[in-house]
This record gives structure tokens, C-alpha cells and sequence, in this order.
């Protein structure tokens, strides 16, 4: 009876515990802003990193190491709060604020559109978590320099000379998803804070505040002389991927007048054997947070002979709504012999996802994806928001060109192995669940956001 006795005891004071935590940690929920106006739920982990972020922006910072707060006005009187806000949404870029251990401390939220990160999401993280992992000692580098270098004191505040430097960031990754994508950013700042009065150097409250923007690694949109007079062309495409623009380079190559191919679907020209592998890769470009795709495949000719080209797509908005417009392709002629051999990259890659489903399935599975998409865009734009910020599926892009921007997680051999252990029927049934998930994932993201 005693042990038992105990024994509830015990459970009960535990139970207490547990509750007075719970109890703290609603309230942290309540009080803090960025836990409060948050748009999901947080776990209680997040509720403590972002209350020590809170405490951090707003007590360390503005704090001197006698504990007194100073306040400066640095922002001009024609200015607003709503105007410095409108300005941050339509710069290429976002704020980033750092300690000097590399602790982010704030992080505007017009980094979801570039990067695919809540900004919540990345608050109190290291910064290092989010760099590729060939970058982070070169940062880390930057980080020491800045520390050890002269300071120029100015009054109680000390600030270090502007500094510049390129790494590579990790975008959102999707559950199940088998890439991992990475975005060139160049950061441009400096080490500001309070001065120390033991040393000469920067004090243990001085924060790294710097502007990020992303560096275009498209090479799509500016073609040098060089590259104009190669053997390719420019079309223009509906989602549906109906042409409508082609310039006259696509008549020396394939005998089709660009007026004859306008409003006609570019899949029409396609070899039927390459239908699901550019349908797939069509699929992947809408998917992707850079909305750009690479697809290699054979195209019929006038004289009823086919030829190998590449495409590399990249999708457009309308700068009035900011919704997808079309999307336009740069088609590259290649030879033969390099021809079959992406080609032949292409379906030893991705051909695990798409052998089991037919071309029927797919035309289907795009229809219906992009009718949600659409409404998704619909929804966005009415609640005055970039359409950009979205949480995209769980495919990647298919740019095959930038090997330091794609880091395979797993090796396509793998998911050859699985169809070797479990057969081929197993296998079927794991690609078809695999995509019934995807679309599935894809209308419950709407839900979750909220």
C-alpha cells in the first residue's frame, strides 16, 4: 500500500508539473506576437524559440551592458510604418539580422516568396542549417573577419565596414520529397551594435544586419550574341501548353511556319514515345519553387522526321494579378548521339515515378492539378498576396544544368532496389500510392496554411 501510495503520488506531482508548463507555455503563446499571429499551430518547442528570438530582438539589441535602452530615430518623418512595409514586399529580397554566432534574430517575412521558409519557420535557428554545407565555412569565415576587424565607434554604438559575400540557401523541402534545391544569394551588411567598454572591439550585443537578394541564375531570360545564333528557338505557351509565339528560327529547324504551330498544343509534335516524359517534366516545372524545367525529347519535323531537342522552360506572371500566365521555352537542337544519351538520362532518372502511369493518367492528373492551382492563385490575389509565397508540391524542379544548386537525397537505384525486392506488382502499387499522395498533399495544403 505504501509503494502504491508513493507511487501516485509521484504521478500526481508530475502531473502537476506538466500542466503548470503547459499553463506557462499557453500564456508565452499569448503574449508573444509572432506565436500568437502566427498562421498555424506551434508546437511547444517553437513557442520557446520564438519567445528567446522576441526577448533577443527586442531586449538585446537596443541594451547596453549598463542595462539602459536607447532608442534612435532613424527613419524619416515622410516615411510610414505601411510605406517601409510596402517597401520591403516589392524589393527583390528580404532583411536578415544575426548574431554573431550566426542566430537569426529576425528575418522579414517576404522571405517565403523567394525561399519558401515562414519566417517564423527560421527565427532562432543558426543560419548555417539553412547554407549548403560547402558554403558554411566559408560564411563562418566572414562571420570571424567581421569580429576581428576594426570598428568605427560612434558615440555608445560601434559599426563595422559593409561587407559582401555569395553562398548558397536552402529552399523548402516537401515531405517524401528526393531533392534538395538551393538558391545563389548574395548578402551585403554590417556588424552594428552597442560598444563595449572592457574592449576596443565590437560588444557581445552587436548584431550582423544585412539584405539578402537573390542572384539570378536564369539563363534564360538574357541570351548573349553567342548563344542567339545557335540552333534553337523561343516559344510561347498556355498552361495547357498550347503555342502561342514561336519566332522564325523554328522553321530552319523543324519546316513548321511559326504562324501554322499557333494554337496548336506543342504536345501534337512530340515522338509518342517521349509524351509522358515531357508531360511529366511539364508537371515538375509547375510544381517546382522556381517554376523552372529542363526536358529532353524528340520532336516531328515537317518531312515527317524527328529530331532531339532540349527545352528549358520557365514560367511567366502577369504583373497586374500575379498569377501564372504562361510559361515560355528556350528549344536547343541537339545531335543525335547526344540526344539519346539525355534522353536516356532522363528515363533511367525519373522513369520510376512515371512508368505507372499512362499518358491518359497523366493529361488527367495535369488538368486537375492545374484547375487547383488556378484557384489557388484566385484566392491569393483577392487576399492581396503573392501568388510566389505558395507552398508548392512535393516535386522538384528538373534543372539538371546546376549541379550546385541539386543535391540528390536518395539515388535512383534505390527505388530500383525496392521494386527487385518486392517485385514488380509491389512496385506499381508504390508509384501509384506515391502520386494518389501528391495530389492528396496538394489540396490539403490550403487547409493546413490555415
Amino acid at each position: 500500500m505504501e509503494s502504491s501510495s508513493s507511487r501516485m503520488q509521484r504521478n500526481f506531482a508530475e502531473k502537476q508539473r506538466r500542466d503548470k508548463l503547459n499553463s506557462y507555455i499557453n500564456e508565452l503563446a499569448n503574449i508573444v506576437p509572432m506565436v500568437s499571429m502566427a498562421s498555424k499551430r506551434l508546437d511547444k518547442t517553437s513557442i520557446l524559440r520564438l519567445s528567446a528570438a522576441h526577448l533577443r530582438f527586442y531586449q538585446t539589441p537596443l541594451a547596453s551592458e549598463r542595462g539602459k535602452v536607447t532608442k534612435t530615430k532613424w527613419r524619416p518623418k515622410f516615411l510610414s510604418t505601411d510605406h517601409l512595409k510596402d517597401l520591403l514586399e516589392v524589393v527583390d529580397g528580404f532583411v536578415l539580422v544575426t548574431s554573431t554566432t550566426g542566430k537569426i534574430i529576425y528575418i522579414s517575412p517576404s522571405v517565403e516568396r523567394f525561399l519558401g521558409h515562414q519566417n517564423i519557420e527560421m527565427i532562432g535557428h543558426s543560419i548555417f542549417t539553412f547554407l549548403h554545407s560547402a558554403d558554411v565555412q566559408t560564411v563562418h569565415d566572414c562571420f570571424e573577419s567581421l569580429v576581428r576587424g576594426p570598428m568605427q565607434r560612434r558615440g555608445d554604438w560601434v559599426s563595422s565596414e559593409r561587407c559582401s559575400f555569395f553562398c548558397r540557401i536552402r529552399e523548402r523541402s516537401q515531405p517524401r520529397s528526393e531533392v534538395l534545391t538551393y538558391q545563389v544569394i548574395q548578402v551585403v551588411g554590417h556588424l552594428t551594435g552597442p560598444a563595449s567598454e572592457k574592449a576596443e572591439g565590437p560588444g557581445p550585443n552587436c548584431l550582423f544586419k544585412t539584405f539578402v537578394r537573390l542572384v539570378n541564375t536564369n539563363p534564360y531570360k538574357e541570351l548573349s550574341l553567342r548563344e542567339a545564333c545557335q540552333d534553337e528557338y523561343v516559344t510561347r505557351h498556355k498552361l495547357d501548353g498550347t503555342i502561342i509565339f514561336a519566332d522564325h528560327r523554328l522553321s530552319t529547324l523543324t519546316g513548321h511556319l511559326p504562324h501554322e504551330v499557333l494554337g496548336v498544343s506543342a504536345h501534337k509534335y512530340l515522338h509518342p514515345s517521349d509524351m509522358a516524359i515531357a508531360m511529366f517534366a511539364q508537371k515538375q516545372m509547375f510544381a517546382s519553387n522556381s517554376g523552372k524545367g529542363v526536358v529532353v525529347y524528340r520532336l516531328r519535323t515537317r518531312d515527317e522526321s524527328f529530331i532531339f531537342l532540349r527545352s528549358s522552360g520557365y514560367l511567366q506572371y502577369d504583373q497586374a494579378t500575379m498569377q501564372m500566365d504562361h510559361f515560355v521555352c528556350i528549344n536547343t537542337l541537339m545531335t543525335e548521339e547526344e540526344g539519346q544519351r539525355e534522353l536516356q538520362t532522363f528515363f533511367e532518372r525519373f522513369s520510376p515515378h512515371i512508368t505507372a502511369m499512362s499518358v491518359q493518367e497523366l493529361g488527367e492528373f495535369f488538368a486537375t492539378y492545374a484547375a487547383r492551382r488556378t484557384a489557388k492563385l484566385a484566392a491569393f490575389t483577392e487576399g492581396k498576396q503573392d501568388p510566389l509565397s505558395l507552398a508548392r508540391l512535393v516535386e522538384p524542379n528538373l534543372y539538371l544544368g546546376s549541379d550546385c544548386l541539386v543535391k540528390i537525397k536518395r539515388e535512383p537505384h534505390d527505388l530500383q532496389g525496392d521494386a527487385l525486392i518486392h517485385g514488380p506488382e509491389a512496385a506499381h502499387g508504390w508509384h501509384m500510392a506515391n502520386s494518389q499522395e501528391s495530389v492528396q498533399q496538394d489540396d490539403g495544403y490550403e487547409a493546413e496554411d490555415t
